[in-house]
């Protein structure tokens, strides 16, 4: 399965607005493609550009901490019928793909942030 990361300089993960390279990851060959955020180069779509990038490159999840996805872009990724991992805040990429990852079709009401 492909799973898009943002990731910071750090290599944490990170809101979908907030990190500079968007990864995607292969669980089963345990290899990823690193690419520019998208969401970067909008003023506005910024999460809808990052996730349309991201299924384009063959993603079918998302790691999301808090307040990764707004109202319409979490509506656009439920249609689309990507999973997520959710998170409690930036973690390291080396953390969570160290361990097993625990995919969920919904993510708690309160990570999600109104849309403007």
């Amino acid at each position: 399965m492909k799973i898009a990361f943002v990731l910071n300089e750090s290599e944490d993960i990170v809101p979908i607005t907030e990190g500079i390279v968007l990864r995607v990851y292969d669980s089963l060959s345990k290899s990823y493609n690193d690419y520019s955020n998208p969401a970067l180069e909008r003023k506005e779509g910024k999460r809808s550009a990052a996730l349309q990038f991201a299924i384009k490159q063959g993603a079918h999840a998302l790691a999301a901490p808090p307040e990764t996805l707004c109202e319409q872009s979490y509506k656009f990724a439920r249609k689309e019928q990507l999973s997520f991992i959710s998170l409690p805040g930036p973690v390291p990429f080396n953390q969570i793909i160290s361990q097993p990852l625990a995919l969920t079709d919904q993510l708690p009401k309160k990570e999600i942030i109104p849309s403007v």
